[in-house]
């Protein structure tokens, strides 16, 4: 017999007492600092409705527009969705953990994930990974329903949901990769290479993916391509530098006590019993497989992002929920206690630097590469921009330009006429400004210094190559001070004659 809404209250106190704690600190957090610029960009993305864009698959721009509908499309309502996402993305994991191995691994899983920078500090943020995630755990999740059951209406909803995680974020295909790796590496579960409703599930995610197929066959495949160049390899790189340095960032990320510990004990587990068919091997197979995959990708690249290793937590977070619930039905509870209350305090202690750094700046971080300036400041720098355009008699502008996307977001976002940014260092991603239309009565330039350095003068000459512009006229600077702090000083330029 089903819970009642009382009893369902009762039975889930915990979780709803996290998200409580959770929602408050984060939202309390939030009034201090501007949404990250690449969530800004997501916002942007979200305002022309398409079936995919430049960079990324569409859901992100999607649930943004969904999701800032409802509270509001400003500073406070990308932050209010922002949490709203990440609470559920909580609710989510615990849910499935709880659902699968019992209250108590769903409340360890729970206590796992708030030992993560990235599932609370992310709370500041939405960006193709929450709906990424959302998406694998369902998908999961349907796909133990059918271990569990035998019925194909689950494989048929795993790769529905499949789809929708494509839709997020490409690294969805992970997903199959895992079950192909699974059913070979399990001996009762070859045989689901010849089950043709296996394969009616993958159409059925290639369907649901269709419209980013569309598009990229529309515009040249330019998300693939551009995709595919961020591992490209680089001679000037050491072999396995990146690679290192993906898994030693995505151990920071996901807890640098947890992350290590489970990985150990999983590792134990496996050696100890084997591969047997069921949730525990698949998990195990889904936290290792992304892990091996992305240190292989970057081995020769520049480039690796310890975001890429959330799927392995989240597989790995709902593995240890289940073996520290072990741990403590043996009697270990205080084992267990030790190590989550270390791991809070380890992520508690980077957070408190981080939050230290933003509010007054002290570590040893060249101005132009230190990532607490993207988030600090910029409220105050489009309210000064207002006034400097308005004592020059200017109207309220439809676009601003720069040659960064990211700086032009963020006045996108911060001035009340909210213009359409134009970025030049990515021309093709601009779908949704019309060139034609930007003229000086209704545009400003923004560049990065006090107007003498290398980025504005490359913006006059763009800005006369590109929209016949003969010169730029600076109108002045902008430089918040924000907690005693001096911070970006940006140059706001217009047409001139």
């Amino acid at each position: 017999m089903a819970d009642s809404p009382w009893q369902a209250i009762l039975r889930h106190r915990f979780l709803l007492a996290v998200l409580l704690a959770h929602g408050a600190l984060w939202a309390a957090a939030g009034a201090f600092v501007s949404p990250h610029p690449d969530y800004i960009d997501h916002w942007v993305t979200s305002r022309v409705w398409s079936l995919s864009y430049f960079e990324h698959p569409p859901m992100v721009a999607w649930v943004i527009k969904a999701l800032v509908a409802v509270v509001g499309s400003s500073d406070a309502g990308l932050r209010a969705a922002a949490l709203l996402m990440n609470l559920a993305l909580l609710a989510l994991i615990y849910a499935f953990t709880a659902r699968r191995f019992g209250l108590l691994a769903g409340k360890l899983t729970l206590l796992g994930l708030e030992t993560t920078v990235f599932f609370t500090s992310k709370s500041l943020s939405l960006q193709t990974e929450q709906p990424l995630v959302l998406f694998w755990v369902a998908a999961l999740w349907a796909w133990l329903n059918y271990l569990d059951t035998g019925r194909a209406r689950w494989i048929l909803a795993a790769g529905a949901l499949a789809g929708l995680g494509a839709l997020s974020k490409y690294t969805m295909v992970l997903f199959y990769l895992g079950l192909l790796a699974y059913a070979l590496l399990v001996r009762g579960r070859r045989r689901e290479l010849a089950n043709p409703w296996q394969y009616a599930g993958g159409l059925l995610a290639l369907a649901v993916f269709l419209p980013v197929l569309i598009w990229n066959y529309q515009h040249d495949w330019v998300s693939f391509r551009f995709q595919l160049s961020k591992g490209g390899a680089d001679p000037n790189v050491p072999f396995g530098l990146s690679s290192a340095n993906f898994l030693l960032g995505t151990a920071f990320f996901y807890s640098p006590v947890l992350f290590v510990w489970g990985l150990w004990r999983m590792g134990r587990a496996l050696a100890r019993d084997g591969l047997a068919d069921g949730a525990q091997t698949l998990l195990a197979v889904l936290t290792f497989l992304p892990l091996l995959f992305f240190a292989a990708a970057v081995a020769r690249s520049e480039y690796a992002d310890p975001h890429w290793g959330v799927l392995s937590a989240v597989c790995l977070l709902a593995w240890l929920g289940k073996d520290l619930a072990g741990l403590v039905a043996a009697g270990r509870g205080r084992r267990v206690a030790m190590l989550i209350g270390a791991a809070l305090a380890v992520n508690v202690a980077l957070l408190g630097l981080v939050a230290a750094h933003t509010w007054r700046p002290f570590l040893p971080i060249v101005p132009d590469y230190d990532p607490t300036r993207q988030v600090v400041g910029w409220r105050e720098a489009g309210v000064e921009t207002e006034a400097l355009l308005a004592r020059n008699g200017l109207p309220a502008p439809r676009y601003v330009l720069s040659y960064f996307y990211a700086l032009g977001s963020q006045f996108a976002l911060h001035l009340p006429s909210q213009p359409l940014p134009y970025s030049f260092s990515r021309e093709r991603r601009n779908v949704w400004v019309n060139p034609a239309e930007v003229r000086g009565d209704n545009a400003f330039v923004v560049c990065e210094g006090d107007g003498q350095g290398d980025d504005c003068r490359w913006m006059r000459e763009r800005m006369r190559e590109r929209f016949g512009w003969p010169s730029l006229k600076a109108l002045g600077t902008v430089q918040p001070v924000v907690w005693g702090t001096p911070r970006q000083k940006v140059t706001v330029l217009v047409r001139g004659e």
